[in-house]
């Protein structure tokens, strides 16, 4: 066994084992942290010196929550490689290591929250703040009764794969280049628009799948809970998708 391998296990076995209300604050403490390692490196770039404490909070937070969401891929694939994940099935029955990698999104959003959010756009608090929210909701579920906890956490999971349209965001302001920078655009744009597609179209199988389940219980099951549930559902889509296409409107200009 090689010392990635080694690793790999480690990983996949602390996100496992660790308890959730241990494994975020230890996990927000070290992403914080992060953000000095970030900040120091792109300190190198004579253009980053030259902007103000908020645009290089934005710049830093853009590039720390890529680097994440990258991880976060890397973790997917694990879980594809060791058939925890698949494009069709997942394997609920694990439930800490899904709450533990929910953790590992929500904290991207969650800490800017504190430190930088008057400079945020109204549509960009409002997603992170049902970030928190859906966080919390997910952490308190039980993922092997199958419903809006999983399919947040899919919708999560698949996001995390755009993570170079964070990159984006952050590094056009630190490269003066155009030609680059319209190149990593168009790029950017490409993995947002395969990432939401695949997102949405997952999220819209699910809606559908929930609906039927009623229709074909004759309704029996449209009680107050499940429309309150639908309810939450759409709002944390609408707010989500929103966030999305203001972003996918800005990529394409």
């Amino acid at each position: 066994m090689n010392y990635l391998e080694l690793c790999n296990n480690f990983y996949i076995h602390t996100l496992s084992t660790m308890k959730p209300y241990i494994f975020f604050p230890t996990s927000m403490l070290m992403y914080i942290g992060f953000y000095a390692y970030i900040h120091k490196i792109l300190q190198l770039f004579s253009t980053y010196n030259t902007y103000d404490r908020h645009r290089q909070y934005y710049i830093m937070f853009n590039i720390s929550k890529s680097s994440m969401l990258l991880f976060i891929s890397y973790s997917i694939l694990l879980g594809f490689n060791r058939n925890i994940v698949s494009l069709n099935s997942i394997d609920w029955s694990r439930q800490v290591l899904y709450k533990n990698i929910t953790a590992l999104y929500a904290i991207t959003d969650i800490a800017p929250l504190f430190i930088n959010r008057n400079k945020m756009m109204n549509s960009t608090i409002i997603h992170h703040v049902c970030v928190a929210f859906a966080y919390m909701s997910i952490v308190s579920s039980n993922l092997s009764n199958i419903g809006l906890s999983n399919a947040i956490i899919v919708y999560g999971l698949f996001s995390s794969m755009a993570f170079i349209v964070n990159f984006y965001l952050g590094f056009r302001y630190v490269i003066k280049n155009k030609k680059y920078i319209s190149y990593l655009k168009k790029i950017a744009f490409v993995n947002y628009i395969s990432s939401c597609s695949y997102n949405w179209s997952v999220q819209g199988i699910y809606l559908l799948s929930f609906l039927r389940s009623l229709y074909v219980n004759n309704l029996k099951q449209m009680n107050i809970f499940n429309i309150g549930y639908l309810g939450i559902y759409g709002a944390f889509l609408y707010f989500w998708i929103s966030d999305d296409l203001v972003l996918m409107k800005h990529l394409l200009k």
